[in-house]
């Protein structure tokens, strides 16, 4: 319904409805007088003013209801006109069907994509059971074992290190360490250890003063040094001789010999090497002197025969400076890594 306080109409299509309306909305308009709020307005037909509409808006609202028979007429007349225009117009044929889709890995788009992957696994694992049953049945033997490793070549990090150009022994020139004393120490296995200095890049002829020596000594007191590389400088490719030279000159560095880890007490020396001390710019395995060069190194840091790095080892000689070692912790020492994850279970 339309309007408020039962004043608005009902189009229902009927006009026997609308005039019935019509009629009772003009008695409730002549209520105005008495203080009526334009409850019998025409909510939808333009402003409210509590008056019956004029004749013009009469005829509108007829045209709005029941359609009339004329123009029942007019419509069914169109509509046989346009039935007559379809029948004369040729409907064209409908489209062929799409043509079925083939092919392994294909599926409808109405079909999930877990059910296409579960679809070409089932396929998959067919063709494999078929294929493998072939080959069975062709009386084809299983794939050979894998080949063994090819044998050691000159360079491995297995075996020892193989000298592959002419390197001048050292030895063979007699050259001796100016200063026998002057000798780095080995560190302990499960020693305490609680600090620790490192350096790398030693270039004794620019040292002007014994400071930075001095510092470590009686100020840092390390309990283990760490040489990472370039602990001395010298590119050569095969003398030998200068390069024990080079690592005796570093060595026995006046302030190195007089406050670094060769002075007393001694501190324990580790480390490993770069490529100006171990061989040339930059080079690598492709070094042509490379056991030549481990054993000065070997020597230099005073390594024992038992060493796995050592030249006395002959054929069980590593490949390589590297190296692992376990400490202690401050307070712990003469335990090893059994005897602590021991103590760690029973505390627990």
């Amino acid at each position: 319904g339309f309007g408020g306080g039962g004043g608005g109409r009902e189009r229902t299509g009927e006009r026997g409805d609308v005039d019935g309306d019509k009629d009772g909305d003009e008695d409730r308009g002549g209520d105005e007088d008495d203080g009526g709020a334009a409850e019998g307005s025409w909510a939808n037909d333009g402003p409210a003013t509590g008056t019956s509409p004029s004749p013009a808006e009469e005829d509108a609202d007829d045209d709005h209801g029941s359609p009339d028979v004329d123009g029942e007429e007019s419509a069914a007349l169109n509509s046989a006109e346009q039935e007559d225009d379809d029948e004369s117009t040729p409907t064209p044929p409908p489209p062929p069907p799409p043509p079925p889709r083939r092919g392994l890995g294909r599926c409808a788009l109405s079909i999930s994509a877990a059910a296409c992957l579960s679809a070409a696994a089932a396929v998959a694992a067919v063709a494999t059971s078929r294929y493998g049953a072939s080959r069975r049945s062709a009386g084809r033997s299983p794939p050979s074992p894998p080949l063994p490793p090819p044998p050691k070549r000159p360079g491995d990090d297995t075996g020892p290190p193989v000298d592959t150009g002419r390197c001048v022994s050292a030895d063979d020139d007699g050259v001796a360490s100016t200063s026998a004393a002057a000798r780095h120490a080995v560190p302990e296995e499960n020693v305490p250890l609680s600090r620790v200095a490192f350096s790398s890049c030693f270039i004794p002829s620019r040292q002007t003063k014994p400071d930075l020596w001095r510092h470590l000594r009686l100020e840092f007191r390390p309990e283990l040094f760490v040489w990472l590389g370039d602990n001395m400088y010298l590119d050569t490719l095969d003398d030998m001789t200068a390069k024990r030279r080079s690592y005796d000159e570093a060595r026995d560095d006046p302030h190195y010999s007089a406050y670094g880890p060769v002075a007393e007490p001694k501190i324990p020396v580790t480390g490993t090497w770069d490529d100006h001390d171990f061989g040339a710019d930059n080079m690598g395995k492709e070094y042509p002197c490379l056991k030549s060069s481990q054993d000065e190194y070997a020597r230099h840091f005073n390594l024992p025969e038992t060493d796995p790095r050592h030249p006395q080892r002959g054929a069980e000689q590593r490949n390589g400076v590297y190296n692992s070692q376990m400490f202690a912790a401050p307070g712990r020492a003469g335990t090893t890594k059994d005897e602590d994850e021991d103590e760690d279970e029973d505390e627990d």
